[in-house]
């Protein structure tokens, strides 16, 4: 068939494809939908909950109209005075973090109800410098410091949890810990999202050109790599066996 003629088909469906090749076009609730399905779980009651204490803080300054209804020039300025007094219930001070982690929430919950990006548009240049500022006040009085990445694991800890039957096969629960933790240290799983949404084929028994068996992860969304971006791994996890200790231990 010549190619002008499948063109002509194609836009006359006259071409003999079925009519199944594609669905009925869905509407704005269907797609909106369909996004709302995929994002994280975490992601959102973080919005939720940021946005709840903004909305809070704006009705106990006398502001009864929602984030997005108040004009930009006037939510600059609320965002300003939020982000430099807001507290916790106990009116001590939120971690610099916690801190930076409202503006995104903000500015997510903003992004979605009316295309207002917070973080980047000019209109709030300086709310933006205020929370530069809250930034290196808290900072000033020590906070932020605190180290937040665990300290690994030694062997001699390792063996000990093995000594006394918290990981191993000797029980369901040791067992289900061993799992875990060899999930974590091996395959990279740390949310337990990552854990949950495991499927059969996920993790495979392979073997190298010598024999030595391994198990290897095939990696689906994660918190780092949620598939927007189509960033994958440079190479699949492997987990090797041990097979010196009598133990049974794939560490």
């Amino acid at each position: 068939m010549p190619f002008r003629y499948c063109l002509w088909g194609l836009s006359h469906g006259t071409s003999g494809i079925s009519g199944k090749l594609f669905v009925n076009m869905a509407d704005d609730t269907d797609t909106a939908a369909f996004v709302q399905s995929l994002k994280n779980d975490n992601t959102v009651r973080k919005t939720t909950s940021d946005m709840r204490l903004f909305n809070r803080w704006l009705r106990s300054n006398n502001e009864m109209r929602l984030a997005e209804e108040i004009p930009v020039t006037e939510l600059d300025k609320c965002l300003a005075r939020f982000f430099m007094t807001v507290k916790k219930d106990d009116e001590s001070n939120y971690e610099p973090q916690s801190v930076r982690s409202m503006q995104s929430s903000i500015s997510r919950y903003l992004t979605e109800k009316c295309a207002i990006n917070i973080m980047v548009d000019k209109e709030f240049h300086h709310s933006r410098d205020v929370m530069s500022a809250k930034l290196k006040q808290l900072k000033s009085m020590g906070m932020g410091a605190k180290k937040r990445k665990a300290d690994p694991f030694t062997a001699e800890e390792v063996n000990l949890l093995y000594e006394k039957e918290l990981l191993g096969a000797g029980n369901p629960q040791s067992l289900v810990r061993t799992v875990w933790m060899n999930n974590t240290l091996h395959f990279g799983l740390r949310s337990r999202e990552e854990h949950t949404t495991l499927r059969w084929g996920d993790i495979q028994m392979k073997a190298t050109t010598d024999g030595g068996q391994y198990l290897e992860h095939t990696e689906r969304i994660t918190k780092t790599r949620n598939g927007a971006n189509l960033d994958t791994r440079a190479f699949q996890a492997k987990m090797f066996a041990d097979t010196g200790n009598v133990s049974g231990k794939v560490l």
